[in-house]
């Protein structure tokens, strides 16, 4: 092969392999996007960067007002230093946690739900 047939089949191999990423990734995004329980992804400093409609539920918000906010504005306030913890040891470690946290509803009741 000439440098030139070199050069184009590894532009071809780099189309296809950027094309199977964007497919992965709207894959992932509706699985997110349609799973049947509750999903936010957060930021390292707790924003919310992602929510799925069951959350959206959950929190009776729609995406917009939920979106670049942080998780703990919406939990109760006893709540808030729970997450801080987990946020602080995820940041740490780099691995999964589990903990507990009380989201505040729309209309004041807290719902107790789990984090990992």
């Amino acid at each position: 092969m000439t440098d030139h047939t070199e050069v184009l089949a590894l532009q071809q191999r780099v189309q296809a392999l950027e094309a199977e990423v964007q497919t992965a990734q709207q894959a992932a995004r509706a699985l997110f996007a349609e799973a049947p329980t509750p999903y936010l992804l957060l930021g390292a400093q707790g924003r919310i960067q992602y929510v799925n409609a069951v959350a959206c539920g959950l929190l009776n918000r729609a995406p917009g007002a939920l979106l670049e906010r942080p998780l703990a504005q919406f939990l109760v306030p006893a709540s808030q230093g729970s997450l801080e913890a987990l946020l602080a040891q995820a940041a740490r470690s780099g691995l999964r946690h589990w903990g507990e946290v009380q989201v505040l509803q729309p209309d004041d009741t807290p719902w107790t739900c789990c984090w990992r």
